[in-house]
Parts: structure tokens; sequence; C-alpha cells
């Protein structure tokens, strides 16, 4: 084994199409596209917290319930 191989962990015992995988720049460059692709189909959630109901998806018919629920609660930190 060289330096070379040795140093970054590198196999000669990858198969060919494996090694043109690592060669090819716009192959590369195509994974980073699908990969910041996938990053940026995430999904967000609004969760409301706190009493019984715990953690749950906000109504709509309560529009106020941010401004409510904090006024009969008290924090310490």
């Amino acid at each position: 084994m060289d330096k070379d191989t040795a140093k970054f962990g590198l196999s000669r015992d990858l198969p060919p199409s494996t090694m043109a995988f690592f060669a090819d720049p716009n192959l590369k460059i195509s994974w980073i596209f699908y990969l910041l692709f996938l990053q940026a189909t995430a999904f967000c959630y609004q969760f409301k917290v706190g009493d019984l109901d715990s953690w749950g998806m906000p109504a709509s018919v309560s529009p106020k319930i941010y401004e409510n629920w904090p006024q009969k609660k008290e924090f310490r930190i």
C-alpha cells in the first residue's frame, strides 16, 4: 500500500464503477444538487404547548391562543 492510499483510507479493491463515480465531476455536482433539493423539501409545523392538550396543532378557530395562554402562566428561569 502506498502512502496516499494509507493516508486517505482508499482501497484498491473498489470495483471500477465505484472509482469512476468518484472521478466524474458532473456526477458529483448532480449528487450535491440532489442532496440540497432533499433538504429544501423539509416540512415544518407549529405546535401548541401546555395544559391538558399537551402538544397539538393549533386550531384555526382560536387565533389568540398564543396571546391568552401565557397570561395565565408563571415562568421562572
